[in-house]
């Protein structure tokens, strides 16, 4: 697709979602306790369509 989107940090685990988990322990996607395991925000700086099979590329952007 076009898209373009900025992750713009780890969302931290709720209790909102602890239904999704069969025992419950919604902690597991904590970033800090395991790193790569958690849910992203994310901005949209470009729209556009992102169907399943599309290709994506990351791209690392260091501000500052």
């Amino acid at each position: 697709g076009e898209a373009v989107i900025e992750l713009t940090g780890p969302a931290p685990p709720c209790k909102t979602i602890s239904h999704s988990f069969l025992d419950k322990e919604f902690v597991r996607i904590s970033e800090n306790r395991y790193p790569g395991w958690s849910r992203w925000y994310a901005r949209v700086i470009t729209e556009g369509y992102v169907k399943t099979d599309d290709h994506a590329e990351l791209e690392s952007i260091h501000r500052g």
